[in-house]
Order: structure tokens, then sequence, then C-alpha cells
């Protein structure tokens, strides 16, 4: 079923944020350093794993969106197998693991492909939440893995982290003995913290020596001011946010995500795990900690949501997380709290019976046109006759710039000539200066020192790079005296 629902963004083109994605890890496999020499507003771990599916499928053909089916499927595949290590029915289990992948797997969440940098998060922290519950005999290493999946989910998408805090704590609580111990806690720190530690000591001497690390603590300090400004923010320039007051924010943000998300037509099928958790917590069959840290989670979750205030579609995936895990420890607290297997058993059927109602028109339309679809091409071009004039123009080794998609670069095998692909007006904020002209001098500096060989102003965002154009691109294709060789394409003279 995973894969019958997932069909439809295997065959999507190459849009929005995947081109930026694409393009991280294409620079990663060809040995360039992430924010030192090419970047987004990403964390390092969505590049990291688009350059992992790279080099496992390749560009051509959209191999590499193969990484993405199996990847996010094998995370819910470890989640099951934890619960099934807890003597959870394995009725229930499939119940949950149907639910649990129809919201996901969703086209209404995802832009193109299922390589969001949301997903690549989840994927990473259904992993870590498995490490954490599931019943094995090697508790060290499975914590360790645990702490090193959570943190890669933080350094997917940053916002999870208040997800991924509250969960680690709730996941010491289900287990803790009690009354817990401290011995207990600190072995549950040192070991879930040293998977962490390793992760972020590999980033640290990946990333330290070659000046990627400080450009990504600059990156993201400007990142916060760039989204998070409810009145000047990307997302109120676009449009997408009105700002009125604090509480009148809350509310508009949530009536969004009610009419978009957090709705019974969308969250129906994980609804009754949901309320097994909450009953087993108003019979208090858990520790009230482990009811209030899974509640932490949840609010976690939400806030992650409105954290930029634009509410793309892919952000409500991080709001699934935090139900998610109340759904999960549902599961468990059923096998706990229900004594008789054939109730559990008959429960388990009841709510396989339910998922499978609500998702069997869905199912059945995607089955229909499981196989009919046409293959996107990952080659077409912005321009027509783009990639001939790269080939006709340039070598292997001049530089290249396009205002449009970064994807070209990868479709051209051609280094970018700026660091910076998303180069967008309503984003001048990211810079500091008076004017365009001052806030766009380093990127000057750049292309005066890599000196493209090929300049491309794509019309696909041209009434949103007016700026860009009047203070970067025309000036410097008029100083180096650029001919134009076709509509939107420039060559530097020799």
């Amino acid at each position: 079923m995973f894969r019958i629902l997932i069909d439809p963004l295997q065959y999507r083109d190459l849009i929005s944020d995947e081109s930026f994605f694409v393009w991280g890890g294409w620079c990663i496999t060809k040995g360039l350093v992430p924010y030192r020499d090419f970047m987004d507003y990403k964390p390092p771990l969505v590049f990291l794993t688009h350059a992992m599916a790279l080099a496992a499928g390749g560009f051509e053909g959209f191999r590499y969106r193969w990484f993405f089916v199996w990847f996010p499927l094998a995370s819910v595949t470890g989640l099951s197998a934890a619960l099934l290590s807890r003597g959870t029915s394995r009725i229930l289990v499939l119940a949950l693991a149907l639910a649990i992948t129809g919201i996901w797997v969703d086209t209404a969440f995802h832009e193109s492909g299922f390589s969001d940098a949301e997903s690549i998060g989840l994927s990473y922290y259904f992993g870590g939440v498995a490490c954490l519950i599931a019943r094995v005999r090697w508790v060290r290493a499975s914590r360790i893995a645990a702490g090193a999946l959570l943190i890669c989910s933080v350094l997917s998408k940053e916002p999870f982290l208040a997800t991924v805090a509250p969960t680690w704590v709730a996941c010491f609580f289900l287990d803790a003995p009690r009354p817990w111990r401290t011995e207990a806690a600190v072995a549950y720190l040192r070991w879930t913290g040293a998977g962490a530690t390793l992760v972020l000591a590999a980033l640290a001497i990946y990333l330290g020596p070659t000046g990627g690390l400080g450009a990504y603590l600059a990156m993201t300090a400007r990142y916060g001011r760039l989204f998070n400004d409810p009145i000047h923010g990307y997302c109120a320039l676009i449009g997408r946010f009105h700002h009125t007051t604090m509480l009148g924010d809350i509310a508009s943000q949530l009536r969004g995500a009610h009419a978009r998300f957090l709705n019974l037509r969308v969250l129906g099928p994980i609804g009754p795990f949901a309320l097994i958790f909450g009953w087993a917590a108003l019979a208090r069959r858990h520790a009230p900690a482990l009811t209030a840290a899974v509640l932490g989670a949840l609010v976690g979750s939400f806030a992650a949501l409105t954290a930029t205030h634009c509410q793309w579609k892919h952000d409500f995936v991080m709001t699934m997380s935090g139900i998610f895990f109340i759904a999960v420890l549902g599961a468990i607290a059923l096998a706990v709290a229900v004594p008789s297997a054939r109730a559990r058993r008959l429960i388990g059927c009841s709510l396989l019976a339910f998922v499978s109602l609500l998702m069997a028109p869905r199912v059945a339309r995607e089955a229909r046109l499981f196989g009919s679809r046409r293959a996107a091409d990952p080659y077409q071009e912005p321009i027509p006759g783009v990639r001939a004039a790269v080939a006709t123009f340039t070598v292997a080794a001049d530089r290249i710039v396009t205002t449009g998609a970064p994807a070209l670069y990868v479709q051209a095998e051609r280094r970018s000539a700026l660091r910076e692909a998303f180069l967008i007006d309503e984003a001048l904020g990211f810079y500091d200066g008076d004017s365009d002209k001052a806030k766009l001098s380093d990127l000057r500096t750049e292309l005066e020192v890599n000196r493209p060989k090929l300049v491309v102003i794509d019309p696909l965002w041209a009434s949103r790079q007016e700026r860009y154009r009047r203070a970067l691109f025309l000036p410097f294709l008029e100083t180096h005296a650029y001919r134009e060789v076709a509509p939107d394409i420039w060559v530097r003279p020799p």
C-alpha cells in the first residue's frame, strides 16, 4: 500500500524545494562543502541525505527518488517492529502502520517527490523512537542509535527539536523503573547523548575546518530574521501571513491548520489510537510524567508548524510527528491496559476495519492508476535550448549562473558561480545593507571572482526578481559586455 500511495509523487516534475535539495546533494557528491560552496536555508542532513540518494541511485530517470521510497518505508517498518517487540498485537500494529501511511503519504502534504526536509526529518524521528521503545537485548547500542537518529531529525529541520526533546523524555518514562532512580536516568542520558554527540562531532569535523560550520551558524541567524518576523518576514511579504496581534496570529494559524490538517477528515484514521492513550492517561495507567512529556511533544509539533508563519503544505509533516507519537503510545497502552489477548485482538480487528474503511476509496483509486503514469523528465529544460548552450559555450571547468531553479546545475553538470540559489526579492532581508546594491555586494564579489561563462536570466520568477536584476545581474552583464546568444541566455566574451 505504501508503494501504491507514493506512486503519484514519483512521477512529478522536478519543482519547488526538491530542485534546491537535489542541487545540494549533487554538490556534496562533487566534493563541495555545504554553506561554504553552496547554500540553501536548510540544515545539513537534508543535503547529506540527498547526496546518499544520488550516490545510491543517480539523477538519471529520477532514480534517486527510490531512496525516498525505501527510507520512509523502512522507518515505519522499524517502528512497527519495535511495537511488536513489546508484545503489541500484530493486527493493532498493522492498523497503526496503515493509518500513519495513509496520512503521511498524501499528495496534499508534498510538492514533488517524497524528499521534502520534513519527511526526511520524520523518517529519522521514527527511527529514533523505534530504537527507544524496542525491547532488545542490546540496550546500549539501541540507545546510541536512537540518539543519533533523533539528532539527525533535528538536523533535517530544526523545528523538530520542539518535538524531539519531549519525545526523548517521554521514552525514558515509558520504561523507567518506579520509583525511577537517578542511575537509570544517568544511563539513559549517557547512551542517547553518546549517539547525538557522535553525529554532532562528525558534522563538526566535516564542516568545522572547511569553514562550513561558521557559515551555517551565520545562515541560521539570518534565516530566523528572514522568516520569523511577523511583519517584515518572507511569509508576510509574499502575502501568506497577515499580522494582527500575537493572539490573533495564533488564532489565524490554528484556523488555517484546522481547515487543511487538524480535522477528522485527515486525522480520522489515527484518532482512535490517540483516544486510547488519552483513556490510559485519565485512568492513570502510566506515570503522570509520561503524560506530561507526551503532551509536550504534541504541543512542540504544533509550535513547529507555526515557526515560520507560512504553513506550506509540507510543514504539516512536522505536526504529524507529535500526533503519530501519541498514537504509538496509545498502541503500547492498550497492550498494558487490556490483559485479555482475546479482547486485544477484537479491538485490533475493529481498528483495522475502521482504518481500512476510511482508506479504501483512496487506495482503490490509486491502485487503478498504478503503473499508468507517464515518467517525468529530470532533464526538462527551464528555457528551450539552455543545455545545448551550456554544452556549446562552456567546458566542465567553467562556472555558470541561473536566476531560476538550481536543478539546472545538476542537469548541465556545471558548478554555480554563486553560493546562493534562492534569488527572490522578498528574501533580500536575509542580507545586511541600506540599499539593494549594498545587500547584494557579496554576491557581486562572488560573480567577479568566479566569472561565470554563461548566465541564464530565467523568466520563472521574473516578477519577483526585479530588484536582483536591477542591482546585481544587469550591471554585471553590462560591465563585462556579455552577449545574448539566445533569449535570456548570456555568454561572457573571450
